[in-house]
């Protein structure tokens, strides 16, 4: 299943967006990474609050629900838990990419 195939990107005009998404992701995700190995968590949680809207638009429902997971483990200075759902962040941030790769095809 792709998860950019869903009710909320239902037309034409709001698929061509789907390439500019997946480029502020991967842009986002990457000073999400960086500030993240800092310990810069004030910056992570700016991010991850962006990245969470962005994908709440999308329909990219698991994308916000992970990030959700990530913002209460760091919360709860809870570090072990956080890497755990970072390193589910990075696998579905590499999924989505595959996955919009394959609508432009």
């Amino acid at each position: 299943m792709n998860r950019f195939d869903n009710d909320r990107l239902n037309s034409a005009r709001l698929q061509a967006l789907i390439p500019i998404f997946i480029e502020e992701l991967k842009a986002d995700h990457q000073c999400f990474q960086l500030n993240y190995k800092l310990k810069n968590f004030e910056i992570c949680f700016q991010l991850i609050h962006k990245i969470e809207g962005s994908s709440l638009n999308f329909g990219i429902y698991d994308l916000a629900d992970q990030l959700m997971l990530i913002r209460s483990a760091l919360r709860d200075q809870n570090t072990e838990q956080a890497e755990v759902e970072v390193n589910v962040l990075n696998f579905l941030i590499l999924e989505l990419q595959q996955e919009a790769e394959t609508l432009k095809s």
